[in-house]
């Protein structure tokens, strides 16, 4: 796991199809990133206990020596948990710099993390209690476990609870409203051509082109190269352009997040994701 990122299936840009009529105006022009919304949303069908990645918990893992702080946040991807000091997998704008790895085997490691990236990994030399390290389904406790790279020492000790969240059936309940500044954004610029021609700048400062048209009053519809559209909800106020793109989730993907979540997946009728990015006309448009 070279990146510390989450969630492939949700790309934040995608993008749209040309219909056959011209666009209009008030589209044209660059429009570069803002800020972006990323949100899930659950209906369960019998009472549920979810866990909160995002959301610190209660107490916490407490580091000392080479490096220190306090682990908080706790999420379950599959079969490898982890316990940062940040939230792990949903934030690029305040980006975890250290975290415990629990893999299936119950064997566990700290991870020094820069830049989304592990630079550094401690492995287990010893501990106070029978064990490093003491699991249940509402938290962990370190049991004064020490944890080595070369000649650099670190010791874990504390217990934390993780944040959860109590679900009743019926109503989709809001587990995750996640906002990303421009700087995490991608695309982080986007130009739109009266004669319907589109282009886009990634994150890594590469481009892309394709096609956009509006579909009605509300739906803008972009296609990148050759592949398929994709339709958003957009709104334009204050020359602020808004778009949301939801995203259902099923099969698969319902599978490993009721996991993530710390829901039974049988009980779980509907997951849904959403992003909502906002973009500001570029003054030189």
């Amino acid at each position: 796991m070279s990146r510390l990122r989450l969630l492939a299936f949700l790309p934040l840009l995608a993008l749209a199809a040309c219909d056959s009529s011209e666009p209009p105006a008030t589209l044209t022009g660059t429009w570069n990133a803002e800020q972006s919304t990323l949100t899930y949303d659950v209906t369960v069908t019998s009472p549920q206990n979810a866990l909160l990645p995002t959301e610190p918990g209660a107490g916490g893992v407490v580091l000392s020596g080479a490096l220190s702080g306090t682990l908080r946040y706790h999420i379950f991807i599959g079969s490898i948990r982890y316990i940062a000091d940040g939230p792990l997998f949903f934030s690029t704008t305040t980006p975890p710099t250290v975290a415990l790895r629990i893999s299936s085997s119950g064997a566990i490691e700290l991870l020094r993390v820069s830049g989304g990236s592990i630079s550094t990994t401690y492995t287990l030399a010893g501990h106070a209690g029978a064990t490093p390290y003491t699991l249940t389904a509402d938290g962990i406790t370190l049991n004064t476990a020490r944890f080595a790279s070369g000649s650099s020492e670190i010791v874990a000790t504390g217990a934390l609870t993780f944040a959860r969240r109590a679900l009743a059936p019926g109503a989709p309940r809001r587990l995750v409203e996640f906002t990303e500044t421009a700087a995490a954004m991608d695309p982080i610029r986007r130009t739109f051509t009266a004669d319907g021609s589109y282009q886009q700048t990634n994150s890594d400062l590469t481009t892309s082109t394709g096609t956009w048209a509006e579909i009605g009053t509300d739906v803008l519809r972009i296609v990148v190269g050759d592949g398929s559209p994709t339709d958003f909800t957009r709104a334009l106020t204050s020359g602020t352009l808004t778009l949301t793109r939801p995203q259902p989730c099923t099969g698969e993907c319902l599978s490993e997040l009721s996991v993530l979540f710390g829901l039974d997946p049988a009980a779980v009728s509907a997951l849904a994701a959403a992003t909502r990015a906002s973009y500001r006309r570029s003054a030189a448009s």
